[in-house]
């Protein structure tokens, strides 16, 4: 549990473009790191595009990939309007999620949702997508 809220505090503070690492934990879990995956835990690799504020790729609600556009839309605006630390996630159901508050409640929301199938598109001002 303490890797995952590492990975994810890893994210969180991320305020450059880096390599995100998409991992899968001995438990089963999901984790995100900027470090690569141990052997056999290798999921995927994202690649953070910064984020300039509310400018650049983040701000475009046109290139999110939400499951249902015409309903989600006006999610990812609350996401965007939101204060950080913030994130917002698409889940492999349909959903997505806004999360925002505290720093250790955003990571915590963060690698619990990550178990549920849903994916950070966004952290903070930074892109993170790479798909479920």
């Amino acid at each position: 549990m303490q890797k995952t809220l590492f990975a994810a505090m890893l994210l969180l503070s991320a305020s450059a473009q880096a390599d995100v690492f998409k991992c899968k934990t001995a438990n089963g879990g999901i984790a995100y790191s900027e470090h690569p995956c141990a052997a056999g835990e290798a999921e995927g690799r994202i690649r953070s595009s910064q984020g300039s504020g509310q400018g650049g790729a983040l701000a475009d609600v046109n290139a999110v990939p939400l499951p249902n556009p015409q309903k989600q839309r006006d999610i990812y605006q609350q996401f965007l309007a939101t204060p950080s630390p913030r994130a917002f996630l698409i889940c492999r159901n349909g959903g997505v999620s806004l999360i925002k508050g505290g720093e250790t409640g955003v990571k915590r929301e963060i690698a619990r949702m990550a178990s549920e199938g849903c994916a950070p598109y966004a952290i903070n001002d930074d892109v993170v997508w790479k798909g479920n």
